[in-house]
């Protein structure tokens, strides 16, 4: 029921990540330059993004196949939005299937970071044994899915709300609100007014109207996949570079007292956080401060950053 089909996506994806790596290159900054770990992390997101955006992307074609459609169409038309949404199998299929590969590909990007930022530093007695991702992940997995899951069905409350609110009729109502499962709210109002634009502006027949719709929805879901991806792999990563840093601190190769860690901008830093904050240095369990003024543990500072953070030697 999805134009978009698992070869396209992973096509996609594997231009999104070249297309990041290109932009790096283009722009580095000097820390950038002489950063390991900046180098160590990119390493660890670029390898997971596109495993966790396909992840998603086929939790919502199964999704969409899943659904039921006559009940959902029963629910809409006797005005029970919430009956239509349990009409949609997110529960038992989507989040399934996420978890089943988000899990083992954010648990690789945490080890091996976890790893290979201990060496850096030259800490070698810290092998993949020692980060325990399989525990942190299952937990921070859980949590994420069930996030970006309940950002889904508030997607489809907006969406069938807005259709009951326009009028729709019921024996279109599936056809019409499945290309947008995988939105979150605001995305399925673009979606929305996409449709009306097209249904007042132009000379095209519904059906052509349903099918731009739906490209549209793809592209849009595309992006939200990847942007999910990149958020992720890159807190999973931050997550395991902390793992090390602490796993030094114990065992006293570095003073957490005196141990200073340094921002690292991305390429295209966000101009209302991340801009301005290359080369900022705080202590190991302090905070960053953003260009809003916004308090900030670790990377990533926002959905889509691509900064990192890099241990100082001490005496930096």
């Amino acid at each position: 029921m999805s134009d978009l089909s698992l070869h396209d996506t992973t096509l996609l994806c594997r231009f999104s990540a070249a297309s990041g790596r290109l932009l790096d290159s283009l722009k580095k900054s000097p820390l950038r330059k002489k950063s390991k770990t900046y180098a160590v992390i990119r390493k660890a997101v670029n390898k997971a993004t596109p495993l966790v955006q396909r992840a998603f992307i086929r939790a919502v074609i199964a999704t969409q196949k899943g659904v039921d459609a006559p009940a959902l169409r029963k629910a809409y038309a006797s005005g029970d939005i919430e009956g239509a949404v349990k009409a949609i199998p997110w529960d038992s299929i989507g989040e399934p299937i996420i978890r089943e590969q988000l899990v083992p590909a954010l648990s690789e990007a945490m080890a091996s970071v976890a790893v290979a930022e201990a060496k850096t530093h030259g800490f070698d007695g810290f092998s993949i044994v020692d980060p325990k991702p399989a525990e942190f992940i299952a937990r921070y997995g859980a949590d994420k899915v069930v996030e970006i899951s309940d950002g889904v069905r508030l997607g489809l409350r907006k969406t069938l709300s807005l259709a009951r609110e326009t009028g729709m009729p019921a024996t279109q109502v599936a056809s019409q609100i499945l290309p947008q499962i995988g939105l979150h709210e605001a995305w399925t109002e673009a979606v929305h007014a996409y449709r009306d634009k097209l249904t007042l502006d132009s000379d095209l027949t519904e059906r052509a109207v349903d099918r731009e719709v739906a490209r549209y929805a793809n592209q849009l879901r595309l992006t939200r996949a990847l942007n999910i991806a990149r958020t992720e792999s890159a807190f999973a990563s931050a997550a395991g570079q902390r793992q090390a840093w602490d796993a030094m601190a114990e065992d006293g190769f570095i003073d957490r007292a005196v141990a200073r860690r340094q921002w690292i901008e991305s390429s295209n830093p966000c101009p209302q956080i991340c801009e301005g904050m290359d080369g900022q240095t705080v202590g190991l369990d302090e905070p960053f401060t953003g260009g809003d003024g916004s308090s900030i543990d670790d990377v990533p500072a926002h959905p889509g950053c691509a900064c990192s953070s890099s241990l100082l030697p001490e005496g930096e």
